[in-house]
């Protein structure tokens, strides 16, 4: 009974609430559940460093960061994008035997799997909805067309390529404010703020997780969400948050260094009531 009293108590953990709000307003933020979803994506999927001036989200998923450049732009910050190309050859080959032009020759870098120690081809590129690339490695030439679709870019080719796309959004507030809340913790962790916060900022932060790092399954009413990562301990922090809300989830190891975090939808639409989790 007293889990379930926490989401209808509006007022419960109210100074916990202001607490958070006043660093959010000190470095000229407001505290939000939008707010909330950009820190979460930030931690998950971002790179940010005070140092080098630098705040940017890659991802495949269009849909999560176009929401991401919906809040960054209500908040009055200034963001650019751009394209991540990868491509990878059929054969071996070194810097020397590959160019990549687009009616300009492009630069880029090779990239070692350190895995198989396979090689991949980057470059990054000028935001455009549609690109044709041309590849030529040991006089063999080939095409990769980039074009942006619904959910993510299409690729039209005969090898293997991956598109992302790569949203900078460097502010110094926003900066100063991610040291300070995150105590310049890189390895990331549910911070204490949201297990004392109310549904709204809680249910906001699990969608950005689920938008970077989840996917989501159903049949008829039936609906499965898994989340895989290798960060072992902040999965285990949802689950205890989450229980907090009466949300049973399954915690589980998948590889020597992968875990997972599966929650079963009907669970949550019987047990969080008026819990919405508003994904992309």
């Amino acid at each position: 009974m007293k889990q379930k009293s926490l989401l209808k108590n509006k007022h419960l953990n109210s100074s916990v609430i202001y607490s958070g709000s006043m660093i959010v307003q000190k470095y000229g933020f407001k505290l939000s559940p939008n707010f909330m979803y950009l820190i979460e994506a930030i931690k998950v999927e971002g790179y940010w460093s005070y140092k080098n001036f630098t705040i940017a989200i890659q991802n495949k998923n269009l849909p999560f960061l176009k929401r991401i450049e919906k809040i960054v732009r209500d908040l009055g910050i200034k963001s650019s994008k751009r394209i991540l190309l990868k491509i990878k050859p059929n054969e071996d080959f070194s810097k020397e035997d590959a160019t990549l032009s687009n009616d300009l020759v492009l630069n880029f870098h090779i990239e070692k799997s350190p895995f198989d120690e396979s090689k991949k081809i980057v470059t990054n590129l000028p935001y455009k909805k549609k690109y044709n690339i041309k590849i030529s490695i040991k006089n063999k030439t080939y095409n990769v067309i980039v074009n942006e679709g619904k959910e993510e870019f299409e690729i039209i080719s005969e090898l293997k390529a991956w598109a992302y796309l790569d949203l900078r959004f460097p502010t110094s507030n926003l900066l100063k404010f991610l040291t300070e809340y995150l105590k310049d913790n890189r390895k990331v962790r549910v911070q204490s703020f949201l297990f004392k916060a109310n549904k709204d900022y809680v249910a906001s932060a699990f969608s950005a997780l689920i938008d970077a790092e989840g996917s989501l399954t159903h049949h008829r009413l039936f609906r499965t969400i898994r989340i895989r990562m290798r960060n072992k301990q902040y999965l285990k922090d949802w689950k205890v948050l989450l229980a907090k809300f009466c949300i049973d989830s399954r915690f589980s190891k998948n590889t020597n260094v992968e875990y997972g975090l599966v929650l079963k939808a009907w669970k949550i639409l019987a047990k969080s009531k008026n819990w919405e989790l508003n994904f992309t």
